[in-house]
């Protein structure tokens, strides 16, 4: 796990990644929540329609649940980067806030692949015995 830091992202810096990101937070999450998971699972394109966005509109349109996705996407994200924080607090922002929250949570899986990753270096092989023959 990696060491414990704090958002690099604060949750009211919405437009610090630009404006086209608050408007997709603001006007279509379901968009932004899929390219946010998309870009957690390393995926080489980010798209803006996918399994994810598809269970965000799901879960809007039954019962107006799309808020456990978000919460879910948070944890995964203060895990992944070991941000301290719980899921009382995930919780409160994905229901209380959910477009600063789904922005704030685009923005800091952005700013994090941006970063240099740590190279781990393999250990160099271990050279086999061998064998000499008697005479």
């Amino acid at each position: 796990m990696a060491q414990k830091n704090n958002w690099e992202s604060s949750l009211c810096n919405c437009f610090s990644a630009g404006c086209g990101t608050c408007l997709l937070g603001c006007f279509c999450p379901c968009f932004l929540i899929n390219k946010t998971q998309d870009m957690i699972d390393n995926k080489p394109s980010p798209s803006s329609c996918g399994s994810m966005c598809c269970m965000f509109c799901g879960l809007s349109i039954l019962a107006n649940l799309s808020c456990f996705l978000g919460w879910k996407q948070r944890k995964e994200i203060r895990t992944k980067y070991g941000i301290p924080g719980n899921g009382c607090s995930d919780c409160c922002i994905s229901t209380c806030c959910p477009c600063c929250g789904l922005i704030q949570q685009y923005n800091e899986v952005e700013e994090r692949l941006k970063q240099p990753q740590p190279v781990v270096q393999q250990p160099a092989p271990v050279q086999g015995m061998t064998y000499v023959p008697q005479q």
